[in-house]
């Protein structure tokens, strides 16, 4: 009885990375996704609509909420901006990326790099830009990589990635390969 379990259960994990292996364009599928303390970050593939894939580090989301009112009628819209790091077009890139980040933890605060990034509106990836990162370390905690952006609202953001939690996505991305490979 245990190995029929045990073989079951394989074999659903076999269908359920086969049938993910092809992501439509325009979805993303997460890989990986962490909270370390007020942020949250993920890992994903993304299919654009020419059937270019991509692999973005998402550097968590930011939501705006407008209220507005339709004869007495209140009601509430929420625009989420997101912006995404560019890791690459398959795996052993978004490897390779998280590796150059981890590298860069390692340099001198002040130290300062510009990414590849894109913006999304919760619906889809937008256009490229670049982002700037700058190495800091505060008064009491370890270096960080800080990213500033702007919203598509105009608002000013910082997100402080550090060095434990690069390692936390590269160990998921890699479990994550592990039972859905490309």
């Amino acid at each position: 009885m245990k190995r029929i379990l045990i073989t079951l259960t394989l074999l659903c994990v076999a269908v359920f990375a086969y049938a993910q292996k092809d992501i439509p364009a325009g979805q993303r599928f997460e890989s990986v996704e962490i909270e370390d303390n007020d942020y949250s970050y993920s890992v994903f593939k993304y299919k654009d609509a020419d059937g270019t894939l991509g692999y973005y580090l998402s550097l968590g989301n930011t939501a705006i909420e407008a209220e507005f009112s339709i004869r007495d009628l209140t009601s509430s819209i929420k625009h989420v901006d997101e912006t995404c790091l560019c890791l690459g077009a398959n795996v052993e890139e978004a490897y390779a990326a998280l590796d150059d980040l981890l590298e860069l933890v390692g340099e001198d605060p002040g130290t300062v790099k510009e990414f590849e990034s894109r913006k999304t509106n919760g619906v889809g990836l937008l256009d490229y830009g670049t982002i700037p990162c700058m190495v800091v370390k505060p008064f009491l905690g370890g270096k960080r990589l800080r990213f500033t952006f702007v919203t598509a609202s105009g608002r000013s953001v910082d997100v402080d990635l550090t060095k434990g939690s690069i390692k936390s996505l590269r160990r998921g991305l890699k479990i994550n390969q592990t039972f859905q490979p490309d």
